[in-house]
């Protein structure tokens, strides 16, 4: 219980879904890992997701426009778009999801992760 009162239930279930032992292999459990799992991936998505909040908001107050995801609007101005970074945006993610759609139906959870990480990692640097 101290795991989860240190650290939280989300950042071991992610520790677990990452390790060894969802492929049936031994696992010496480290406390340090789910610090690491805490650390490196639960805060920068943290931290992505407030900088996506702000970015919200500042365009509600200085446009006056409301941020409403609306997929068929969204591939539609990427052929309209000159903006090569919003189009890397949207083509990254969609890769990523069907990634994650393929792993996940393929019960493969601890490829997920990885890919994940390395997605918020180049959207916010």
């Amino acid at each position: 219980m101290e795991i989860f009162d240190e650290f939280g239930a989300d950042a071991l279930r992610l520790y677990l879904i990452t390790s060894p032992v969802v492929r049936g292999k031994p696992l010496k459990f480290k406390n340090e890992g789910v610090r690491d799992i805490l650390k490196d991936v639960f805060l920068p998505w943290y931290n992505a997701l407030r900088l996506l909040i702000q970015s919200c908001d500042q365009l509600k107050v200085n446009k006056k426009v409301n941020f409403i995801y609306d997929e068929k609007r969204l591939y539609s101005s990427m052929s309209s778009n000159s903006n090569v970074m919003h189009t890397w945006i949207v083509s990254y993610t969609q890769t990523l999801l069907d990634f994650v759609r393929k792993e996940m139906e393929a019960y493969r959870l601890y490829t997920v992760v990885p890919r994940l990480v390395k997605y918020i990692d180049m959207l916010t640097n």
